[in-house]
């Protein structure tokens, strides 16, 4: 027994969000839910089933009777060159005597209408590829139908791994035009090996093997996580392995093939809608690739994500080269009154506010620049700005909670210089709110990791002593205090804030 499952990929990230496959997912799963309300893909394969053997039953008692043209057809497309013969051979027989043939030829039209009226109403008949029936519509229909839980599930994560990665490469178009054709070629290829099976076709399975193709082109040396369970000499064996899209997708490929020529039949599975459509998708990556599209749609996706300078700040920028530094500052000045955090005016004004020494103004820019960063959990650009060199006045007026985010990171970080440095602001004025007594905690600690005890007691003594101290800080506070009056101080200290 054997079982492999691909987890992840090392690829797997994009430059925007990938619509076109969150719509497919989307689409498949509101779809599924839907038939399982119906009654899911066996709704209405009774009533088609009985009508079909009631039909089927009744001409084979009334060989004589002329079937309706289209069961007619279908029995000519079934039946055996020596099936042909009896059927003839019966149908030349008379009636026997006395028999209503006109009424009975009424009723095997009525049946045959009932059968008809049955397949209609079957939702996986009605939106599945049925090739028998060439219902051309089902072609597209029957790439959002799947025939239980597992089915979607493997079906949408195989699209997940491959699909995101190929819209960020090809852009959103594209790439939902090759998952189309891909899937319509799917159907075409199983109908070519089925023309005439009543077994009708579900499932995105086609589709998103035209994305596996795709992937393999396009991201062949991408390796791949792959869950194993092997049970084997009554034993259970499991773990993960990585290992080259190239050949894991080419294996893939190449078994499906195997299997379209010698399991088909019995399996159950459309082997060679996956076969079409595992081509087709490697085909549509080739043809991409080596047409030069490729490289230009993803140049493309590449400057629909670029930033583009607003051409105000450009204004600004040519008043400043022209020796206008006030007018470039009003400019910037007034940008920023909708939108104080905007991070390129903010830019523009540290680089304007630096040429002309403007400290209010420099200020001003470090603030919305750091708490820009720390909104959007950009730690390392935080740190690296706030240790840009500033002046005296600029560091002073830099925003408290701001510094004691930096104080905060810096302790995690064990970097206990930096955290005395970062608090100094916070508590030279004195412990008159909750801030600056836990900034005179992280301090005084960080003065115990440096030895400089005497420092330490002052700080953590006054911070517990301030009447803003929580619970918490206080807590904590006292925590250290014990610590400096243990003959032996340790320096593994770790508190979390």
């Amino acid at each position: 027994m054997f079982f492999l499952l691909p987890l992840s990929h090392e690829s797997h990230t994009t430059r925007r969000l990938p619509v076109v496959t969150i719509a497919v997912v989307a689409i498949c799963t509101l779809v599924h839910i839907a038939m399982t309300a119906m009654g899911g893909v066996e709704a209405g394969m009774h009533d088609m089933a009985a009508s079909g053997k009631d039909t089927l039953e009744y001409f084979a008692q009334h060989p004589y009777l002329n079937p309706p043209p289209k069961l007619a057809g279908w029995l000519a497309e079934e039946l055996t060159a020596d099936q042909k013969a009896a059927l003839t051979e019966a149908h030349n027989h008379p009636p026997p005597p006395d028999t209503d043939v006109a009424a009975q030829q009424v009723e095997l039209e009525r049946r045959f209408a009932s059968l008809e009226r049955a397949i209609q109403n079957a939702p996986v008949y009605k939106y599945g590829f049925v090739p028998r029936l060439n219902n051309w519509v089902g072609l597209f229909t029957s790439m959002f139908m799947h025939g239980g839980w597992l089915h979607l599930l493997g079906n949408l994560w195989m699209l997940w791994l491959c699909g995101c990665n190929l819209e960020d490469r090809w852009g959103r178009p594209v790439y939902a035009l090759v998952y189309l054709v891909s899937g319509v070629v799917a159907a075409l290829t199983h109908k070519l090996f089925f023309p005439i099976s009543f077994a009708p076709l579900v499932g995105a399975s086609g589709a998103i093997a035209g994305a596996m193709g795709g992937f393999l082109v396009v991201f062949a040396q991408t390796r791949i996580r792959f869950f194993y369970f092997v049970y084997a000499l009554m034993r259970f064996y499991t773990g993960t392995f990585m290992a080259r899209a190239f050949w894991m997708l080419g294996l893939w490929g190449a078994w499906e093939v195997f299997s379209a020529v010698f399991l088909s039949g019995s399996s159950g599975v459309a082997h060679w809608a996956h076969v079409g459509g595992f081509a087709t998708g490697v085909v549509a990556a080739l043809g991409l690739r080596y047409t030069g599209l490729e490289a230009k749609l993803d140049a493309a996706e590449d400057d629909k994500l670029a930033v583009r300078q607003d051409p105000k700040i450009e204004e600004a920028m040519a008043h400043l080269d022209a020796g206008r530094a006030d007018t470039a500052l009003m400019i910037l000045e007034r940008l920023l009154r909708p939108d104080p955090n905007r991070a390129d005016v903010l830019l523009a004004l540290l680089t304007v506010a630096g040429k002309t020494g403007d400290e209010a103004a420099q200020a001003k820019a470090y603030n919305g620049l750091l708490r820009h960063h720390f909104q959007n959990g950009e730690i390392d650009a935080a740190t690296a700005l706030f240790e840009e060199p500033k002046s005296p006045g600029v560091t002073a007026r830099l925003a408290p909670d701001l510094m004691f985010q930096m104080a905060k990171h810096w302790w995690a970080q064990k970097h206990w210089k930096n955290v005395i440095s970062a608090t100094g602001s916070l508590v030279e004025k004195g412990l008159m709110d909750e801030v600056s007594v836990h900034a005179a905690v992280l301090r005084g600690a960080a003065f115990m990791h440096t030895q400089q005890l005497g420092d330490a007691r002052q700080l953590l003594t006054a911070a517990v002593e301030s009447p803003f101290a929580t619970v918490e800080v206080d807590s904590m506070a006292r925590e250290h205090l014990a610590e400096l009056n243990r003959k032996d101080l340790g320096t593994g200290l770790d508190v979390t804030f």
